[in-house]
């Protein structure tokens, strides 16, 4: 048994239930007590998330949890579940003893998993499309995906409708795979009752690759979401305060100064398993190394979104940009520092909710093999160190992130290479579809169907440009232009009802190809998906 001080008067209690850690707050009451019997909220996670899925099983996560929580609807408490880049959480709020039986029963339930029902199977999927009918359809890209591609944490922004051609037996594969002791642990912001009885699966940690972002240099990405998103990779014990900082001098600079905004939205994603290594200079001219590989203090991915209107995007990507630089030069203002420390003092309050949310942030720390600062460290070094020197130590960790920054725009708002240089950044349309073919010394060769050769190139009916595939290629030939897709870097193909074939590459970039306006339509399809493995090829909507 382990325990580590959360606050004055509790203490976070770590031990063993049936070969899963358990993490409890002792508020110092013994079982069956007054104090013992108070409202808790309970916690089971599972130290899988949207990272861990190959992509063409992208959602399986999601649908194993909502096929999990529909067997336990008729609980008569509050209870629900969710699924992040990195874990998948089941909670519950109540007396300790009606916690207690609510996990006993989660606990059965995914012990029993491949028992749930085709209609179980069937209600999940027509749930999530309900929560979501966007994503259940569309491609999405966001800032980890820009970041890392279509792997680990990237995945956790791209939106694939792969969840439709889904199986029950992929399903339940996933489940007896990932939800087992393993990766397992439980919490309770209360002392669970004595007769605790959550019996999984036994199972051992699987072993997890390590990710590496795919850019390494500054960069401003056109997107098809409205706004500005700007993107840093920081030490994670100071991203909550200099996410704060950040929000307060973008919205005093672009909100009550300018008006071109109306909120800054700042999202933290602590990253598991991600080698991180960039060498840019310091505020004095040293030179720093990031280096993390689930090291004790992990890098987190903040990002910060803007919401200008259309015709502002311009104006509020280059100040932003611009504040940023400004900042790391000049240093942050006391009035951010201030606030700042004010965000963090609130969420270091250890009311009921909060020690619950710590907890869950504790245990997914855990299952990642990441060590959570204390909260009084927390507190004695943010909350004690003087405006100046807090906002020295910040100015140093922005100067040292920004060799990491990412830009994302509104595509409608034209940017173009010069403008992205002057910002010191360097521009990527984000297009699937590349001007010259990879440049790795093959060749590029027709392909030929056997019986097929008049149909190697595929005109388009009524536009001036035509398809022509190879051995490495697809090529889309126009009369001033030639654009090409490697196929090797192609890791989803989805086919779609109305007969699109989609394509999606390992940096999460699509394309959609209509083969109903090219003469030959069905030729091209069946040569074009003779092209890929057939376990990356799935029915999309």
């Amino acid at each position: 048994m382990s325990s580590t001080p959360a606050s004055s008067g509790a203490t976070i209690i770590t031990t063993d239930h049936r070969g899963i850690p358990l993490h409890t707050i002792d508020n110092g009451g013994a079982p069956g007590s007054a104090a013992a019997e108070q409202i808790c909220t309970g916690t089971l996670s599972f130290a899988v998330g949207t990272q861990d899925e190959p992509m063409e099983l992208l959602g399986v996560t999601h649908l194993v949890e909502h096929m999990i929580l529909g067997a336990l609807e008729h609980f008569p408490l509050p209870h629900g579940a969710v699924v992040d880049h990195e874990s998948m959480q089941f909670h519950a709020t109540g007396s300790p003893t009606d916690v207690a039986a609510y996990f006993e029963a989660l606990a059965h339930t995914i012990s029993n998993f491949a028992q749930l029902s085709r209609r179980d199977f069937t209600l999940a999927k027509m749930i999530i499309k309900a929560e979501n009918p966007h994503a259940y359809t569309e491609f999405t890209s966001g800032m980890l995906t820009y970041r890392f591609g279509a792997q680990g944490p990237g995945l956790a922004h791209l939106h694939a409708p792969t969840l439709q051609a889904l199986t029950h037996d992929e399903a339940t594969s996933w489940a007896r795979t990932w939800l087992h002791t393993g990766h397992a642990a439980l919490s309770f912001s209360a002392r669970p009752p004595a007769k605790l009885n959550v019996q999984l699966p036994s199972g051992t940690p699987l072993p997890r690759p390590t990710h590496v972002p795919t850019r390494q240099n500054p960069t401003l990405i056109a997107s098809p979401l409205e706004g500005v998103a700007l993107s840093l990779l920081v030490p994670g014990s100071y991203a909550a305060l200099l996410a704060a900082a950040l929000e307060y001098e973008l919205v005093q600079s672009l909100r009550t100064t300018d008006g071109l905004i109306y909120s800054v939205e700042q999202l933290i994603y602590p990253l598991r398993n991600v080698h991180v290594s960039a060498a840019p200079t310091h505020p004095t001219g040293t030179v720093t190394r990031f280096e993390n590989s689930n090291a004790v203090d992990s890098f987190c991915h903040v990002d910060l979104v803007l919401d200008p209107l259309p015709e502002n995007t311009l104006p509020v990507l280059k100040a932003s940009v611009l504040e940023f630089r400004r900042i790391a030069e000049h240093g942050f203002s006391t009035n951010s520092i201030a606030f700042a420390r004010t965000v963090l003092a609130a969420n270091l309050a250890f009311d009921e909710p909060r020690a619950a949310s710590y907890l869950d942030h504790y245990t997914a720390d855990h299952l990642a093999g990441r060590r959570r600062p204390e909260r009084q460290s927390i507190g004695s070094h943010m909350l004690h160190t003087s405006l100046i020197d807090l906002s020295n130590q910040l100015t140093d960790v922005l100067a040292r992130a920004l060799p990491t920054v990412l830009v994302a725009y509104d595509d409608n708002a034209k940017v173009g290479p010069k403008k992205a240089a002057a910002l010191g950044l360097e521009r990527d349309n984000f297009s699937i579809w590349q001007r010259t073919p990879a440049q790795d010394g093959r060749t590029v060769t027709v392909f030929h169907l056997e019986g097929a050769d008049e149909h190697v190139s595929w005109a388009h009916r009524s536009a001036k440009e035509k398809l022509t595939l190879t051995a490495t290629h697809l090529m889309k030939k126009k009369p001033n232009k030639t654009l090409f897709i490697d196929l090797a870097t192609i890791r989803l193909v989805g086919v779609r009802e109305c007969g699109c074939i989609c394509l999606i590459d390992e940096l999460g970039r699509h394309t959609e190809i209509d083969t109903a306006e090219f003469k030959h339509a069905k030729s091209l399809r069946q040569s074009l998906l003779a092209s890929f493995q057939k376990h990356i090829i799935r029915a999309f909507p």
